[in-house]
């Protein structure tokens, strides 16, 4: 279905001269990336809304999705499994920042960041370590640079303003989940690394 829409709206293009026939195929798969971003994402929120999570949902995938910009991580072989995933991810979320909220306790968010940071730094740099070893030279990484503005958002906002403790869990879980996707589970099946652009 979503092949069949991404071919319409790109002979459309081509037809208006937008889009060179020579650029066509190129055409079809960018219209598939995007109508595959738009219907998971609108999946996703539904199921959040259906829930009644719908703020949850939009803060989780804000802050999971603007890590994995950065990071990288596996993706699931298919959209159904990628969606299947970040239901299930979105609704362990919602029920840690359930029962974490109910203890009112901000060294819990620091105790998740932590651990997430230490997956980042193990699976995402320690290959970059190496490099800085032999050139002498700290350079940090923008996907520890994203992670760190991410973990301050969340820690002033979980101190400044107490109420919204559960949003900062599902900020806090969508941060973690994010990091575990870069654990290398490739003797697991059904998942293949994508390096970050």
């Amino acid at each position: 279905m979503i092949g069949i829409a991404a071919s319409k709206f790109s002979k459309i293009l081509v037809k208006k001269d937008i889009v060179q026939f020579d650029d066509y195929e190129q055409c079809i798969l960018g219209f598939e990336i995007i109508l595959t971003a738009v219907f998971q994402l609108g999946a996703l929120i539904i199921l959040g809304t259906f829930l009644g999570y719908f703020w949850e949902t939009i803060i989780f995938l804000l802050f999971f999705s603007t890590l994995r910009a950065y990071a990288g991580g596996f993706h699931a072989s298919s959209i159904l499994k990628c969606s299947g995933l970040m239901a299930l991810f979105i609704i362990v979320s919602i029920y840690v920042s359930i029962n974490v909220a109910a203890s009112n306790n901000s060294l819990t968010l620091i105790f998740i960041n932590l651990i997430s940071f230490m997956i980042i730094i193990y699976f995402k740099s320690f290959s970059e370590l190496r490099v800085f070893k032999r050139s002498r030279e700290f350079r940090m990484s923008k996907y520890l640079i994203v992670f760190l503005a991410e973990f301050l958002v969340i820690l002033l906002v979980s101190f400044i303003v107490p109420e919204l403790i559960q949003l900062c869990t599902i900020a806090t879980m969508g941060i973690l989940l994010e990091s575990i996707t870069l654990i290398n589970i490739n003797q697991l099946g059904g998942f293949r690394n994508e390096e970050n652009r």
